[in-house]
């Protein structure tokens, strides 16, 4: 094995290999696709935290995207609609006073649960 070249790759980069979907600047009730289902992060991780555990590898299906930002998790939202099988979320971080909205994707089974705990009104 050996070196044959070597490539810089910057964050956002690197969100887009994961995802296909880099970060979108800007706030979760700017995007019409989460309207009527965005979530304080507190209640969100709640809910999420309500389910089974063996359920939560299925919820994020790339949790190292999340830990890779920088800032704080303010607000989630659940995508209203499914893609092959997959649900889109985003989750709002707040850095320095800007908002910025990173995805993630989770097993529409899984994320459809998390969704009725969130309905309910479920901490």
């Amino acid at each position: 094995n050996r070196v044959i070249r070597k490539i810089h790759m910057d964050r956002e980069f690197m969100a887009e290999l994961a995802n296909g979907i880099p970060p979108f600047q800007g706030r979760l009730e700017e995007l019409a696709e989460f309207e009527g289902r965005i979530f304080s992060a507190r209640r969100f991780w709640k809910a999420m935290l309500s389910l089974p555990e063996d359920l939560h590898p299925d919820l994020i299906s790339s949790p190292e995207r999340l830990l890779m930002e920088e800032g704080s998790i303010v607000r989630a939202g659940i995508w209203n609609q499914a893609e092959a099988g997959y649900i889109r979320m985003g989750f709002e971080f707040e850095d320095h006073g800007e908002r910025r909205v990173v995805f993630v994707k989770g097993r529409e089974w899984a994320v459809w649960q998390l969704a009725q705990k969130l309905a309910e009104g479920t901490p």
